[in-house]
């Protein structure tokens, strides 16, 4: 299993693996996403993004097959996503739930207003019309965590 970037070729794999887990997937190909796929041979095992520039970007799409779920891929990816954003000079990532608030707050993210979130990322549609509502937003700080130690 190998995890890199992904190329515009994946999108329609992307796009089918989003609609299958009944997560937003209209949105897909926008300026600032970028996306990281885990690879099993040829196959897409699984997807995450980073959407927006400074300090502040919305971590997303964060997806597995239902058939290979609890086996550490998710954990996988997100690890991936938080050091690209390291790597890129991101202070601080949000996302929106409405299924996974327990699997991100193991990840060390919190609960967070939504309406805290910065203005760009509100104006972004999964923000703005993708989401619904009853989403929980959540926010988790990335800068500085390697020189505190903090493993992920």
């Amino acid at each position: 299993m190998r995890i890199e970037d992904a190329s515009a070729s994946d999108l329609p794999a992307i796009r089918t693996l989003l609609q299958a887990l009944n997560l937003p997937f209209e949105d897909l190909g926008r300026p600032l996403q970028r996306f990281l796929v885990a690879r099993d041979g040829a196959a897409l095992a699984g997807c995450v993004a980073l959407e927006g520039e400074g300090p502040a970007a919305l971590l997303r799409s964060l997806a597995v097959p239902a058939s290979r779920q609890g086996q550490g891929l998710g954990r996988a990816l997100h690890r991936e996503a938080l050091a690209l954003a390291r790597r890129t000079g991101l202070a601080e990532l949000y996302l929106l739930t409405t299924t996974a608030r327990g699997f991100f707050a193991r990840e060390g993210w919190g609960p967070v207003d939504r309406a805290a979130a910065p203005a760009a990322l509100q104006a972004t549609p999964e923000f703005a019309a993708l989401c619904p509502s009853t989403a929980v937003c959540m926010t988790r700080l990335v800068a500085g965590e390697e020189k505190a130690g903090a493993t992920l």
